[in-house]
């Protein structure tokens, strides 16, 4: 098991094993972490937590030289930034001002409804912020064979048009794959990403939030993770944080 400092929100119960009648009791908050910490803050779906791309981020900041950030996630099953824009606990969590970035990660957004949702909803996720939190798009990936290009540019629309912060994980996912075709970053749904794919996206999220290069990042899974795939998943990591990553 890897070892980090990531906290997960959850809005939902949780359930409990064990036969008592009382209230479960919660597990103490950690400790806080030492002065000038970076707190980030993800807003996602499924894309966000499966294979726990959280944690990944601050497994890859770490690698990159950096004190371990603090990455809390709330993220559920099929939410869109409509639902978030909607959450209490999502709107609460950064107009708290706690957080030095959120990354707020919509669907694939392909078509040009969904780009308009995105915009209407990144941009009132935006008006939440205070002081000099970071608010930045997590460009996410289309199921294996999808319109890329298309949630590419829409991304890319609505950051501009916000000023946001673009985490441009689709694009190294498309490199990727130009780079190795076989490369296993998509799960068996064809859509969910592997253990592989979820590295791919931590590494660009951490490279572009601390301006790392990605090409000094050390593999976080041996034994899932090849050497060959991690070369090139620095490689797809490093073109697409050059080319389109932006703080």
């Amino acid at each position: 098991m890897r070892n980090r400092f990531t906290i997960m929100l959850f809005t939902g119960l949780l359930g409990c094993a064990g036969g008592g009648s009382g209230p479960s009791v919660p597990p103490p908050p950690p400790p806080p972490p030492p002065p000038g910490t970076i707190r980030i803050l993800m807003l996602g779906n499924s894309l966000t937590y499966t294979q726990d791309v959280p944690g990944m981020v601050a497994d890859f900041a770490v690698s990159g030289g950096v004190p371990r950030p603090v990455v809390a996630s709330i993220a559920h099953a099929n939410w869109g930034l409509q639902d978030h824009a909607g959450s209490t606990p999502s709107t609460s969590a950064i107009a708290a001002g706690n957080y030095d970035v959120v990354v707020m990660q919509q669907g694939p957004s392909t078509l040009p409804e969904s780009r308009d949702n995105m915009l209407t909803y990144a941009g009132a996720l935006r008006d939440f912020a205070t002081g000099t939190t970071r608010m930045g798009l997590f460009v996410a990936w289309p199921p294996e064979g999808g319109d890329i290009d298309a949630g590419i540019a829409n991304h890319t629309t609505v950051a501009n048009q916000l000023s946001l912060a673009l985490y441009p994980v689709a694009q190294a996912f498309r490199e990727a794959k130009r780079l190795d075709s076989t490369i296993p970053i998509y799960g068996p749904d064809g859509f969910h990403q592997t253990a592989t794919g979820s590295a791919l996206a931590g590494m660009v999220i951490a490279a572009v939030i601390f301006d790392q290069n990605p090409l000094g990042y050390s593999n976080p899974l041996p034994n899932i993770i090849t050497n060959d795939d991690m070369v090139t998943l620095r490689a797809a990591a490093k073109t697409a944080v050059d080319t389109y990553g932006r703080r």
